[in-house]
């Protein structure tokens, strides 16, 4: 039978891998169902209806049923009992093997077909199948296939060889075995597979602060106890065991594809570009208001450009985020209360409320703004910790469409990140215009050697904080980052004139001491995990 053929009558199912998800069967709800079922006498074995002939009847540990033909090697997740279904799947199930003839030499011997029968919206019933590789655990089809077909393809907008679409091709193979448990007997060897692959990211991420890993340390701590128990029911095939092995098989495969491991441009660090985008881009917008607010966007917009590299978000991260800022959040709410406390105390003072004249001093409209920009961050804050408690809970596909839809052509994320920090720069506009009202009282209606005092001690304070604030500019390196994704210091290469001019250097008692050998083997040289290639 020709391929193309084959190809007008059945589809691949990369597409209808999480089928199993989307679609149910609907059961009734009327009462009178219940009362068709009897019980016979002595009826210890529940199997009806039966599965037909050939085929066998299973239950996922999750829950779904799916059937299986062990003779002819196929699994389905569609309702067989339906004759309709069954005739077209055992159709499709000749055709199929009449093709496999023509790759009888290339064809693998273990191979298992997947395939799935559903009506379309016509009520036309659509096929889609695959084959699994178990030798070389990989999923192929019996026609010519495009990657950009592939649905993962879209996540990964560089696809340039073989080798880098193979890890999304095995983790699919996982993805199968996680479906179909039974399929697949659970091995040491598979499992010591696993248990090499958690143990490298439980030190990638404790010695570099942007690992790629999907999980966070906690959890492949998890991960690494359940190996354990793992080998106990290894060989004995037990489907919830084989179910959960592939399951995170499937998860660090599909990582590794979004990464691009092994290829030349490979992902290293997750803040690193592979398209080589700049990380810490701005527009005029988020400059202007910056500077109005206190550097506040600047610092969320660096947060979030960090973590959104390549339109990837790491779950385990987004989550520890959201933590933080409902935790920032939750104290400017209460440092806006002690403000409101504060202003209110103020107005109340008989020296500042001094008539009933409805022009107001500039104290009195400085505390008034106070109070105005407090009452801002009490309102945002509520409702910015209200939105974000549960969004640390969405799944990863969730937080993807969230920042999706906030991700401007031209601005990116930067309307997201003014949103972020307007209740910190909020409540830093009302503690400047509190202390105004402060001054206001101090500098009017007073004698020059309380100007005087007040004024030093102000003076020395706005020093301070000047001087704070120029500590905490980040100064920015030469070298951009989207070109280093590691960590490095650039050699200089000495003047060989400088070298042969320069006096030689003194060495003192001290040096002389401390360049002994026993002392350089007691005290190694220390090693900064930010400056290290992992």
């Amino acid at each position: 039978m020709p391929v193309a053929l084959v190809r007008r009558l059945m589809k691949f199912a990369l597409y209808y891998l999480k089928r199993r998800f989307d679609i149910r069967g609907v059961p009734e709800r009327e009462r009178k169902t219940f009362y068709i079922l009897q019980i016979e006498e002595v009826t210890t074995v529940f199997n009806k209806p039966a599965a037909p002939g050939g085929w066998v009847r299973l239950a996922h540990p999750e829950g779904a049923c799916y059937y299986h033909h062990p003779e002819k090697r196929v699994y389905t997740d569609s309702y067989i009992n339906d004759p309709d279904i069954l005739n077209r799947i055992m159709d499709d199930i000749t055709r199929l093997e009449r093709l496999q003839r023509q790759f009888s030499e290339s064809f693998p011997q273990d191979a298992t077909l997947m395939i799935d029968v559903n009506r379309a919206d016509e009520g036309n019933l659509e096929t889609s199948y695959y084959y699994a590789d178990h030798s070389q655990r990989t999923i192929f089809f019996l026609h010519p296939l495009e990657a950009w077909d592939i649905g993962a393809a879209h996540e990964v907008k560089g696809i340039k060889s073989h080798r880098h679409l193979g890890y999304e091709m095995q983790a699919q193979y996982w993805y199968f075995i996680s479906l179909y448990p039974d399929s697949n007997a659970l091995t040491t060897a598979m499992i010591c597979e696993l248990r090499d692959v958690v143990l490298y990211l439980i030190g990638d991420t404790m010695t570099s602060p942007y690992s790629t890993s999907p999980y966070t340390l906690d959890d492949l701590i998890k991960i690494l106890g359940i190996t354990g128990e793992m080998e106990k029911n290894a060989l004995i095939g037990y489907p919830g065991t084989m179910a959960l092995f592939a399951r995170h098989m499937y998860i660090f495969g599909h990582t590794r594809f979004l990464n691009c491991h092994g290829e030349s441009f490979a992902r290293i660090e997750r803040n690193f570009s592979i398209f080589g985008d700049p990380l810490n881009k701005r527009t005029w917008l988020v400059k202007t208001l910056s500077f109005i607010l206190f550097s506040a966007p600047d610092v969320h917009l660096r947060n979030l450009q960090k973590m959104w590299v390549d339109g990837m978000m790491h779950k385990s991260v987004w989550e520890q985020t959201m933590k933080n800022l409902n935790d920032e959040w939750q104290e400017f709410v209460f440092f806006a209360t002690v403000m409101l406390t504060s202003n209110v105390g103020f107005l109340a003072i008989q020296s500042v409320d001094t008539d009933n004249n409805p022009f107001r001093s500039a104290a009195q409209i400085l505390s008034y703004l106070s109070v105005v920009t407090n009452i801002g961050t009490l309102i945002l804050g509520l409702l910015l910790m209200r939105q974000n408690r549960t969004k640390k809970k969405d799944t990863a596909d969730d937080v993807q469409e969230f920042l999706k839809a906030r991700n401007h052509p031209r601005l990116g994320l930067e309307t997201l990140a003014i949103l972020y920090s307007l209740p910190y720069a909020l409540l830093m506009w009302g503690v400047v215009a509190f202390l105004g009202a402060f001054c206001c009282v101090f500098f009017q209606n007073s004698n020059v050697q309380t100007r005087s005092l007040v004024g030093s001690l102000a003076l020395a304070v706005s020093i301070l904080i000047v001087w704070c604030v120029i500590t905490s500019w980040e100064k920015k390196n030469h070298t951009e980052e989207k070109t280093r994704p590691l960590s490095y210091e650039e050699i200089q290469e000495p003047d060989e004139e400088a070298v042969s001019e320069s006096p030689k250097p003194k060495y003192s008692i001290f040096d002389k001491i401390r360049s002994l050998p026993v002392l350089n083997y007691i005290r190694r040289a220390s090693v900064d995990s930010g400056q290290t290639v992992v």
